[in-house]
């Protein structure tokens, strides 16, 4: 098309003598080169214009695109200049011109074209070139401009792992279940009023603030998700537009920040939750189970590391926590105890029974998407199992009752296995293949929409949940919503979900599973029995009454918060004096155990830090702060040491001052910065009234990258120690550990 169209536009110096004075026909064919990308025909077609209706603002704009396209970028902010001299107010073109000046290497211009769009159209764009410029401090005035919908005081519910999930995934399972018929009940449920107090945000890169989802934007999110399987690549768009279109701001004192879905996919920066914290933003989340910690035998090693440092870091920055069942509620009570952590707020709110939501003005599809789901298993007697084929579902446990009574020559109906094949059950599933599946008995199924996963539930004899532990346990309320008997285990939260209503079985015993199940399909009478009294007696727990239920006891519990915690008593982990503390050994360590439950020591980055790297961390803001406990006597005098690094973007032009003493008036140092620089200095301090030291770090002065992706970074952190300042000994075993640890000079 670019080929034919500059063909097409390279007789236009002609055509111009030719063809009378119209301005609506030069601008036609100015349009149409630009969008065959012939440049210099564009900008030709559109000057010819211009000199016909000098005022047309916006072919102003378009002349200056073509020149700026041809490299002539000076000629292209004159034309922008002279576009806004006749339209000051328009944003968008503001945003061209600051990004001609940054091409034009004129970052001052940029910087303050840039800081003025901030004062009429605060966006995420023009938040990124403030920190690609390095102008790090005006850029922040973004974060503090509060969105109007946004009240002050307001709960804000962190949804970025929703949006992760559902960009990869065209079904909903578990938390993501559950997020959405939560965000479903204040959209549908709530009056406009009490709806008001809840936003909806998504954390905003490696934390440098929120952005604010509107609950326009949060209905079509829902109805993507839940009507029938939608296609990713739509889904993605739609969440990208999404994420473009919302507003960037940052929490402040009186805010309550709740996350409702996976918590430990938000500490890969330390300083997040620990920054909001020391703003005065409240902490909260609901919390699903314990089970990598309780039970790690049947996660992969991986989840439980990561999951036993998320949470150990997370507890203790909680003002409260919501729990999805009294089971899991007991788990955090005996968590916090046993590891010392100070007790929280901690309440059970039960989920749903339903296995779908009331979305109001969306119908059910009329047919199934796949409707060879039900024609697959029309006619033939099965039992179900819903969950995902993992180690701790204990699929094992019917595969060797099905065999057993395949085996004593029971005529068996079929057996259905709903979900995605997991972790460990590498075993499983090639004993599953070697039987051939049972010689054709057993079906795995993954991806059915709610339609045809209610559809199975109808169909079914009976559904099976012999699960080692569960949080809650969604398939057994599902199964009997639907009016179905459910043979589960008796652990766990599983007798929380069914009460009387369910079947219950020892998962560590097949042979009285076995007869369990033997008895329902050879006895139906027994079955039929069951299945009458659940169907007349059993009232589900609805999505409705859980939402109800939820925000209800979030009201309680953020009436009565204790919100007089001052920053003494806001946890710090505990540091010996003359120990050098390694950021790069927290890259490195692997399973840190029970001595990093104690002492969860990433919770040093206080606040304004980004993701730990293998050589440190960087500062994320102009000012950064660490926060150690020390074995110092409150108010007491130290020495401290720190290793520092400074990035390419840093000069002369920029300051670095850091301060230990959180009463100090004066840095205790203040110089100049080097680029590339590797930096050992020693300053003077004094611990708090709780013994704790604070050091904080700041950078003054535009940071300037060689490139638009270049991240501005300033200064990392490598190394931090203390002494007591009158500890001659102490002082100089400081200075030892740094001289003989890794990657000293």
């Amino acid at each position: 098309m670019a080929g034919t169209g500059k063909k097409m536009f390279a007789r236009l110096a002609t055509d111009l003598r030719i063809w009378p004075a119209n301005a609506m026909r030069l601008r036609q064919m100015g349009d149409a080169a630009r969008d065959a990308q012939d440049w210099p025909g564009a900008a030709k077609a559109y000057v010819a214009h211009l000199k016909i209706k000098q005022d047309d603002a916006a072919i102003w704009v378009q002349y200056g695109h073509a020149l700026k396209e041809q490299g002539l970028l000076a000629e292209a902010e004159r034309a922008y200049r002279k576009a806004k001299a006749l339209m000051p107010a328009d944003t968008e073109l503001q945003l061209h011109l600051a990004h001609l000046l940054k091409r034009l290497d004129r970052s001052d211009d940029a910087q303050r074209m840039f800081s003025e769009l901030l004062e009429t159209s605060p966006s995420i764009e023009v938040f990124q070139e403030l920190r690609r410029i390095g102008d790090i401090n005006q850029s922040s005035i973004t974060l503090k401009q509060r969105p109007a919908s946004a009240i002050k005081g307001g709960v804000y519910i962190e949804l970025k792992d929703l949006f992760v999930y559902l960009s990869l995934h065209t079904t909903v399972t578990g938390i993501t279940r559950v997020t959405l018929g939560l965000i479903n009940y204040i959209l549908e449920n709530m009056d406009e009023q009490e709806a008001a107090k809840y936003n909806f945000v998504h954390q905003f890169r490696d934390g440098e603030g929120l952005l604010l989802i509107s609950k326009y934007n949060m209905r079509k999110m829902i109805q993507a998700a839940m009507t029938g399987n939608p296609e990713i690549a739509n889904t993605q768009e739609l969440i990208k537009l999404i994420q473009s279109t919302s507003t960037l701001f940052r929490l402040e004192q009186g805010d309550t920040y709740l996350i409702l879905g996976a918590f430990w996919e938000f500490v890969a920066n330390p300083s997040w939750i620990g920054g909001m914290r020391r703003r005065g933003v409240r902490i909260g989340t609901y919390i699903y189970d314990l089970i990598p910690i309780t039970h790690h035998q049947y996660c992969m090693q991986e989840l439980t590391e990561a999951f036993t440092i998320a949470f150990a870091e997370t507890a203790r920055l909680l003002d409260f926590a919501l729990t999805i069942s009294a089971f899991v509620a007991d788990n955090v009570t005996e968590y916090l105890k046993a590891n010392d952590i100070a007790p929280l707020p901690t309440f059970p709110v039960p989920l749903a029974h339903e296995l779908r939501f009331e979305m109001k003005g969306v119908q059910k599809p009329a047919t199934f998407k796949k409707a060879e789901t039900r024609n697959y298993l029309a006619n033939i007697p099965f039992v179900l199992c819903v969950c995902t084929i993992e180690a701790r579902k204990n699929h094992a446990y019917l595969l060797s009752i099905w065999q057993r009574m395949i085996q004593a020559r029971i005529s068996v109906p079929d057996l259905v296995f709903v979900g995605r094949p997991g972790w460990r059950v590498g075993d499983l599933m090639d004993e599953i293949s070697g039987s051939d599946f049972l010689d054709g008995r057993l079906h795995i199924l993954n991806g059915l929409t709610d339609d045809e996963l209610s559809d199975l539930y109808d169909r079914c004899l009976f559904t099976v949940f012999p699960s080692y532990v569960e949080g809650w346990g969604l398939p057994v309320g599902e199964s009997l919503a639907h009016g179905k008997v459910c043979v589960a285990s008796s652990t766990s939260s599983i007798p929380e979900v069914g009460g009387e209503y369910v079947t219950y079985v020892d998962p560590f015993n097949v042979d009285a599973g076995c007869e369990i199940v033997r008895r329902l399909i050879q006895e139906p009478d027994w079955l039929a029995q069951k299945e009458k009294k659940l169907r007349e007696n059993f009232v589900p727990r609805t999505w409705k009454i859980v939402g109800q239920d939820f925000f209800a006891k979030l009201d309680i519990i953020l009436h009565n918060i204790d919100t007089g915690k001052t920053r003494g008593e806001l946890f710090a982990p505990t540091l010996r004096p003359s120990e050098i503390f390694d950021v790069a050994k927290l890259h490195r360590t692997g399973k840190r155990g029970a001595s990093y439950v104690r002492n969860p020591t990433r919770l040093i980055f206080a606040q304004g830090w980004r993701g730990i790297e293998e050589t440190g961390t960087w500062m994320l803001e102009s000012q950064a702060a660490v926060q150690v406990q020390t074995s110092c006597r409150p108010r007491a005098r130290v020495s401290v040491l720190l290793h520092l690094g400074t990035s390419p973007w840093v000069g002369a032009h920029n300051t670095l001052t850091v301060t230990a003493d959180a009463d100090a008036s004066e840095a205790a140092y203040r110089r100049p910065m080097n680029r590339d620089a590797d930096l050992w200095l020693t300053i003077n301090g004094c611990t708090d009234d709780n013994g704790c030291l604070l050091v904080r770090i700041t950078v003054i002065g535009l940071v300037i990258t060689a490139q638009p992706t270049d991240i501005p970074v300033t200064v990392r952190l490598r190394k931090l120690g203390y002494a007591p300042l009158e500890d001659l000994g102490a002082r100089l075993s400081l200075l030892e550990a740094a001289l003989l640890s890794p990657g000293s000079n």
